[in-house]
């Protein structure tokens, strides 16, 4: 599933293409994603209307219009977007198309149809999220993701730790890729209970996860199975990974073998020599 660094770099090449420009109009190829999509709908509430901005809140894109109606964009498991002519032929799985006035279409590819196209409603002010996303925490850039913050919310929770910072509500965006990697450069195990951190773990947790993420923005961020950005790229923080996908392999650190478990539902990858 695509993770912070992955919407990231979709918002960066999109929004250059369609901030300011006008929407003349929504096809769809199938009945629903993960909601139905209705065609009529977002033909009346958005054609005729300037895109104003585009915007990335935890995974998901926000289509800002100066109205009281936005569209929310989630990539599921295999979404992807893409800028072409009119005139090009529709890839098998293309099943959105934004017509523009500036004679291109925006163009939306999800072979499982897990993602989410939907119309929400704007915020009343620019510092609040719209109500459909108002259960998130901070981003994990933001001054508010902080030791203090970390530290006493992690006081009373004894989930391991990798749920604690996977779930949206401690901080949105840290999915299983990059929660694997920013355990290990902690040298914090999956396993341990989050009110067992220290405080300086809490520095740790936060210094290293904006570093992870970072650093695959700047690779486009990771390409394991599906991912690709809007110029059909693929990203290449894969190279740079010590721990996720690496089961049965030797640790980058030690002499260790790195080890997979199963948390709520998901793997995750961890050396048993360096993380504690």
């Amino acid at each position: 599933m695509p993770e912070l660094p992955e919407v990231e770099t979709v918002k960066n090449a999109l929004a250059p293409y369609i901030e300011g420009e006008t929407i003349k109009s929504f096809h769809f190829y199938t009945p629903r994603l993960r909601q139905e999509l209705d065609a009529a709908l977002f033909n009346k509430t958005f054609s005729g209307k300037k895109i104003t901005r585009l915007k990335r809140r935890s995974k998901y894109l926000l289509f800002e219009f100066d109205d009281q109606k936005w569209i929310l964009s989630h990539l599921g498991m295999t979404g992807s977007w893409r800028i072409c002519k009119l005139t090009e032929e529709r890839k098998k799985h293309e099943h959105i198309s934004i017509r523009l006035d500036n004679d291109q279409e925006l163009r939306y590819c999800d072979p499982r149809r897990f993602g989410e196209f939907r119309v929400i409603t704007a915020p009343l002010d620019s510092t609040t999220d719209p109500q459909a996303l108002s259960h998130l925490g901070p981003e994990p850039f933001d001054e508010s993701y902080s030791q203090e913050y970390l530290w006493d919310l992690s006081r009373s929770k004894t989930k391991p730790i990798k749920n604690f910072i996977m779930d949206p509500r401690t901080v949105c965006g840290i999915g299983n890729i990059y929660a694997s990697e920013t355990l290990f450069r902690c040298g914090i195990s999956p396993l341990r209970k989050t009110q067992k951190l220290r405080k300086k773990d809490c520095l740790n947790l936060i210094n290293h996860s904006q570093s992870v993420l970072q650093s695959a923005i700047d690779a486009g961020g990771t390409t394991i199975i599906d991912f690709q950005a809007p110029d059909g790229s693929e990203g290449w923080f894969h190279q740079q990974l010590n721990v996720y996908g690496r089961e049965g392999e030797d640790c980058v650190q030690c002499d260790k073998i790195i080890k997979r478990i199963v948390q709520a539902g998901r793997s995750s990858f961890y050396c048993p020599g360096c993380q504690k």
